[in-house]
């Protein structure tokens, strides 16, 4: 009699693939409820990771900025530390070194001005993208 009892084997099959759904997702019983009920957990720790990923994602970017402006500066002061001591080793005078000094400094603001601009155009398009 117990060989009229068994299943066909597609039916085994999706009932292996259900128990199986059961255990991984948790649930006591097979119900609708339980089922939405762990899928509403699923989907909401989902959610959630991606949220941590774009704030990380946010950082990064913001590290980079950051880092990019630290190495121009670093740029900047090594070639102002070269031009000094060039400066010193001739023998200008220092009419014209204060000149030069004049116009390097005017560059360097107009070039500090753009980064700014820039950097605010590239925190514009990151918040719009979010």
């Amino acid at each position: 009699m117990d060989e009229d009892l068994e299943l066909p084997a597609e039916l085994e099959e999706r009932l292996n693939i259900l128990s199986q759904v059961v255990e991984l997702l948790g649930i006591d019983d097979v119900s609708f409820a339980s089922y939405s009920t762990a899928l509403y957990r699923l989907i909401d720790g989902s959610f959630s990771l991606s949220r941590s990923l774009n704030r990380l994602r946010f950082a990064e970017e913001e590290l980079k900025i950051h880092l990019a402006s630290t190495k121009h500066d670093l740029q900047l002061i090594s070639h102002w530390n070269e031009t000094i001591k060039s400066g010193q080793s001739s023998e200008e005078n220092t009419a014209s070194i204060e000149r030069r000094r004049e116009v390097l400094l005017k560059k360097a603001k107009e070039y500090h001005k753009e980064l700014e601009a820039i950097l605010v155009n590239v925190r514009l398009v990151r918040f719009a993208g979010l």
